[in-house]
């Protein structure tokens, strides 16, 4: 628990394990900078309108491997009650945290700190993640946090929606790739124990050193799968939905 940077932050300078090389900082990076990121109005997705909806959606994965829904459905006050009970548990005391916090892998619910290589990685990432899965519920929501007291009707309520809205976007692309209907769906989403949604929470806290640390990982290539990033704005953190 004393790994957690959340248990420590507030009353210590940065250790030098969380200070990455001067070459390997992203904020000395080359990369192309753009001033938006597509966003994309799926609220009314039927005829002429749908087509054009998907082949935005395909434009902007091949471009830019990302973008903004808006008109999703989710209530925003849904979206704001999740956020604010993720924010309730990093900031509960260390020992209500503790018998989540493991480095086992195999755990279906699991808090922990940097990355899974945090024994062997030279430098730490600057942040704190909770992991657990959430599809079917029935089989995983005995399993996640018991503390903040409504955490488990909060991020239930979040996840059912974000699984529809999910489905909604992989027909999306299925139709704009030619496959069948229902495709993903059938094939490899939210099919086995193991392949369910998943929700990750990372508290960040990252203003002070962000010129020395890093709080995300960086991947030279991606894997096969669709997820949601929702953002806190006071950019303290955010939630990962994974669908695939």
């Amino acid at each position: 628990m004393e790994k957690l940077v959340t248990s420590w932050y507030k009353n210590k300078t940065l250790p030098q394990s969380y200070i990455f090389p001067p070459e390997t900082r992203p904020g000395n990076l080359t990369v192309p900078t753009c001033k938006t990121i597509p966003v994309i109005d799926i609220g009314n997705a039927v005829g002429r309108t749908r087509t054009r909806i998907v082949q935005q959606i395909l434009k902007a994965s091949q471009e830019y491997g990302l973008f903004q829904v808006i008109n999703h459905g989710i209530p925003e006050d849904l979206m704001d009650q999740s956020m604010d009970v993720f924010k309730e548990f990093f900031e509960m005391p260390a020992e209500d945290k503790a018998m989540l916090y493991s480095q086992d892998l195999t755990k279906s619910c699991r808090l922990s700190t940097s990355s899974s290589n945090y024994t062997r990685e030279k430098v730490h990432h600057w942040r704190d993640k909770l992991g657990h899965h959430c599809h079917p519920l029935e089989d995983y929501i005995k399993l996640w946090p018991e503390k903040p007291i409504r955490y488990r009707e909060v991020v239930a309520s979040f996840s059912i929606e974000a699984k529809k809205l999910a489905s909604r976007i992989l027909e999306l692309i299925a139709e704009g790739l030619g496959l069948p209907s229902g495709y993903f769906g059938q094939a490899c989403c939210f099919q086995g124990k193991r392949s369910g949604n998943q929700s990750s929470t990372k508290a960040h806290n990252n203003r002070q050193h962000d010129q020395l640390s890093a709080s995300c990982k960086s991947k030279k290539q991606g894997e096969a799968n669709l997820g949601f990033l929702e953002s806190d704005p006071a950019s303290e953190g955010f939630a990962d939905f994974k669908s695939l």
